[in-house]
């Protein structure tokens, strides 16, 4: 894969229409973007090391932040796992 590579996206959306906030937590290696409203994206911001981690958790939290009533907040993980691949000759990790 290449820097700037999409992973992978989702939808997010609250039945109340309350402003939804989405985080990426404990990974340098990868992007969240929003894509357009509520459409998100998951980019490959850094090189990936398969000889150092061959697996890489992410955790996408998704929280309405409904401060006058009842606040819902999901953890979302998503598995990345790291092999080699032969592209047109050449060895992408």
């Amino acid at each position: 894969m290449f820097l700037g590579s999409e992973l992978f996206t989702f939808v997010v959306s609250d039945q109340d229409g309350d402003a939804l906030t989405v985080t990426l937590t404990h990974e340098k290696n990868f992007e969240l973007e929003e894509s357009s409203p509520n459409n998100y994206r998951v980019l490959l911001k850094d090189r990936l090391d398969r000889e150092t981690n061959s697996r890489y958790n992410l955790q996408i939290t998704i929280s309405d932040g409904n401060g006058g009533g009842v606040s819902v907040s999901l953890q979302l993980t998503a598995l990345v796992s790291v092999s080699r691949a032969l592209m047109n000759g050449i060895f992408v990790i």
